[in-house]
């Protein structure tokens, strides 16, 4: 939020919470009309922004390798350890912490993985995908939570079913 969007608030006595809610608003509304909908790119940021407003945070991970000026290579990315390992085991586009609350009213954190697909895809269809997949079966079988999304709604349904 800007500091002059702050100052006008504090101007006109709107309360921090309900400046902050309006923001969420305003931007989720902006996400949801915008054609960069269609595109990788805009189902991830209306993730990001879902994860957001229930609570839970979804960090972008990039992944990759490059040459130092000293023409070292350096791996960047969760599990990018080696070439032979990215061909089969490749960490998702978003990692972050979906909130729980326990039976006795403890709340706690949940590793979850969220790789951003294009609206439209279904399910994994080449090698790249496959690697994924088995990234988010062992976040699952860790108790883990992780999925392919398409959409903010995947991501609702991902963290509270």
């Amino acid at each position: 939020m800007s500091d002059r969007l702050a100052a006008w608030a504090a101007k006109w006595g709107v309360h921090p919470a309900a400046l902050a809610e309006l923001v969420g608003v305003v931007i989720n509304e902006q996400v949801e009309t915008e054609s960069e909908l269609v595109t990788e790119a805009g189902a991830q940021r209306a993730c990001r922004l879902e994860a957001d407003q229930l609570g839970g945070v979804l960090l972008r991970n990039n992944n990759g390798a490059a040459f130092d000026r000293n023409k070292r290579l350096v791996r960047y990315g969760l599990g990018n350890d080696s070439k032979k390992l990215s061909l089969v085991y490749k960490s998702s586009d978003l990692i972050g912490i979906c909130p729980k609350t326990c039976r006795w009213g403890q709340r706690f954190g949940v590793f979850f993985a969220c790789e951003v697909k294009k609206p439209g895809w279904t399910h994994p269809v080449n090698d790249r995908d496959y690697a994924q997949a088995n990234f988010h079966n062992h976040v699952k079988s860790l108790g883990g939570i992780a999925i392919f999304a398409t959409s903010a709604a995947d991501v609702r349904t991902a963290m509270f079913g």
